[in-house]
């Protein structure tokens, strides 16, 4: 990710930033008909990937976004709509002189205006009050272990020679007993290393799945010590840096604090009491995600985990990683969060994200940090690291690995040419 330091011709650019993706592309199709120096033709290849996928995170047209917003919210008027576009509140771009709106446009919309959810047809949240009750269950002492069998399917367009990285749960002091239950492909490698734990398979098909099962501890007062690495304190480019926005954020929300664990805690209340959560475009779109988090005040639970891990390490303190799946009997989805470093503890969980769904439940905010319920997959350790075997183009998420990755001979595989189903088999208590 190195070549992402270096600037783009002015020309892209230029056309970039007016919503002139078609021309920007041919642009860079002219640069890269030159002798150019190696990391400059990384940048731009990678760049026109980005320009492809921001017209797909783009994909509706004013007709269109207009009908889906008037049949999920009740009584809206198109000045309702219009006004809360002039105020920020719906994501859209003027892409090739057309105004395209962001796929999660609505989603969105309703994060950052609660209000509108009462406009909204929303069912019983079973999820929601699974945790809740989890929360204050595990509050008052009483822990939980699970065993869960839960697995992932990826499907692609077209029969042929793939290599595949899917993930695959990591062995640590809260998740463990992992087992194959089956997979698609009878032969596959599963990585020892678990900053990126996957299970590697390769050959000829539409299907690629694994399927496992893991047990799983929920998390209050105690940390995980099997991770030894402590230089988790240092940038990390280009999400993790310590920008001169940084570095003043940093130093006014920790202010005259010495303890790290206290200095820790500020930065999470700082975060969950400012920042909204919203649906993101991919990661691969980002230049730099904890400061886009920082200055936006919006972003997923990857992007509240890396101002999370930002701020702490510009603040000297250890803060890593850890991502993978969120899963409860109901249904499993990707998630991520972070951990601190207790001196005493090990690696104490973090997640900001969750920490801020819901705005005023002070017992969820004090929860999740420090504590964690076991409705999780860790998969992921770190983020950015290299997966193995080593891939041989570019990732269709270059921070995580959550939904899998997959290339064939030609190039990778990107999520819109595949799709990917993570499911939940078996959720039952055994401690």
């Amino acid at each position: 990710m190195e070549f992402l330091r270096f600037p783009l011709p002015e020309k892209v650019d230029e056309e970039k930033n007016r919503g002139n993706i078609s021309i920007a592309m041919k642009i860079i199709d002219y640069y890269l008909s030159m002798d150019l120096p190696n990391e400059m033709k990384k940048r731009l290849e990678y760049e026109k990937i980005r320009l492809g996928l921001i017209k797909k995170d783009y994909g509706l047209g004013e007709k269109k976004a207009l009908k889906m917003a008037f049949s999920r919210i009740e009584n809206l008027t198109k000045e309702e709509f219009y006004s809360y576009m002039e105020n920020g509140l719906i994501d859209y771009k003027v892409i090739d002189g057309k105004r395209r709106y962001f796929n999660r446009f609505i989603e969105n919309l309703i994060f950052l205006k609660p209000d509108l959810k009462l406009r909204t047809k929303v069912g019983e949240d079973r999820v929601k009050s699974l945790v809740d009750d989890s929360i204050k269950r595990i509050s008052m002492g009483e822990k939980l272990r699970y065993r869960v069998v839960a697995g992932i399917r990826v499907r692609l367009l077209k029969d042929s020679f793939y290599r595949v990285w899917l993930p695959f749960p990591v062995e640590n002091d809260f998740s463990n007993n992992v087992k194959v239950i089956k997979t698609s492909h009878t032969k596959y490698e599963i990585s020892e290393k678990m900053e990126h734990r996957t299970i590697y398979m390769e050959g000829t098909g539409k299907t690629f799945y694994v399927e496992f099962s893991y047990d799983i501890s929920e998390i209050s007062g105690e940390g995980d010590k099997s991770y030894k690495n402590l230089n988790n304190n240092q940038e990390k480019f280009p999400h993790v840096q310590f920008t001169p926005y940084i570095k003043y954020l940093a130093s006014e929300i920790v202010g005259n604090e010495n303890d790290p664990i206290l200095k820790a805690k500020k930065i999470y209340n700082w975060i969950i009491s400012h920042v909204r959560y919203t649906y993101v475009h991919e990661y691969i779109l980002f230049n730099n995600i904890s400061e886009y988090t920082a200055t936006s005040l919006r972003g997923d639970c990857g992007m509240q985990a890396l101002l999370f891990i930002t701020l702490c390490r510009a603040s000297g303190i250890n803060a890593k990683w850890q991502s993978g799946w969120f899963v409860t009997p109901y249904s499993a989805s990707p998630h991520d969060w972070a951990q601190v470093y207790h001196e005493e503890k090990g690696w104490i969980p973090v997640d900001p994200s969750f920490g801020n769904e819901f705005k005023g439940n002070t017992l969820r905010g004090d929860f999740y940090f420090g504590s964690l319920d076991g409705f999780r997959m860790v998969a992921n350790e770190d983020f950015q690291v290299d997966l193995i075997p080593e891939k041989k183009f570019f990732r269709s998420d270059p921070v995580d690995n959550q939904r899998g990755e997959v290339e064939d001979t030609e190039g990778n595989i990107y999520f819109d040419k595949r799709t990917s189903k993570i499911y939940v088999k078996k959720f039952e208590k055994i401690g």
